[in-house]
């Protein structure tokens, strides 16, 4: 039996679109959709809380003190406040929930399974290391809007024994969160459909939050458009790395548009 039905987590790795889900659940009229509220800076505050902290400075402050002191209460009396609206959700990344500071935020996030969980991932891993090393190391860019101009990509050389690292990795948390969470209601996604087919993907995950379908939008583009082996400057050693593994996969569209 479930005591509430009205809120849900986004659980992913960084650099997989979690930001693209946020702002196309907050297009939905019934949907309050925070962003990583949870995280190690409180951002993509929304709803009343947000608009508050968008006029106060002190409203954030006090906010982060009390999920700092309190972090439970910080999340059940403020963030998944429906605040009149019919479901309420936040996102928080695999880095978070595996780090031993997030312990006490992991135990009672598994305990609450009224808690949906919507897990999100992206297929090309490949794609997703590039994006987090570009973010981090080149331009610091994390997003922008419909009609920005993408950010100038310097080439790059990448190291294939860390990218196989991360695969690996990547792989190992996306298994472990989902046995933790294997008590809760939960609904799988990727990046990848949620661009290829934006309002099906949506309305199949509106209904799995008991919503009304919705023409779902978002203003938000990939920082990255051009082919990676464009601007990776050592990609056929790449390619040769992963020949014959079972990670060729995540290389074959580039390869043959090469």
């Amino acid at each position: 039996m479930y005591l509430r039905n009205d809120t849900y987590m986004i659980c992913c790795p960084a650099r997989s679109g979690s930001t693209l889900l946020v702002h196309l659940l907050r297009s939905h009229p019934e949907v309050l959709s925070h962003g990583e509220v949870m995280g190690q800076k409180i951002t993509g505050l929304s709803g009343p809380l947000g608009a508050r902290s968008g006029k106060d400075a002190d409203v954030l402050k006090t906010l982060e003190e009390i999920r700092q002191a309190r972090p439970q209460a910080y999340l059940y009396s403020y963030i998944l406040h429906t605040h009149g609206k019919k479901t309420v959700g936040f996102k928080l990344k695999y880095e978070e929930l595996g780090s031993p500071e997030y312990a006490q935020i992991l135990d009672f996030i598994k305990a609450d399974t009224d808690l949906k969980i919507i897990f999100l991932d992206r297929e090309n891993l490949f794609e997703r290391y590039v994006s987090h090393y570009v973010v981090v190391n080149v331009t610091g860019v994390t997003l922008i809007q419909s009609g920005q101009p993408n950010p100038a990509v310097r080439p790059i050389t990448l190291d294939p024994a860390d990218i196989e690292r991360n695969f690996k990795e990547e792989l190992d948390k996306r298994q472990r969160f989902r046995e933790l969470f294997s008590s809760h209601r939960s609904i799988e996604t990727t990046y990848d459909k949620l661009v290829a087919d934006t309002v099906p993907e949506m309305n199949r995950i509106y209904r799995f939050l008991d919503l009304t379908e919705h023409v779902a939008v978002a203003k938000t583009k990939k920082i990255l458009d051009t082919n990676l082996a464009s601007f990776i400057e050592n990609y056929a050693e790449i390619l040769e790395h992963f020949s014959g593994t079972q990670y060729a996969q995540y290389f074959a569209d580039a390869a043959r548009s090469n």
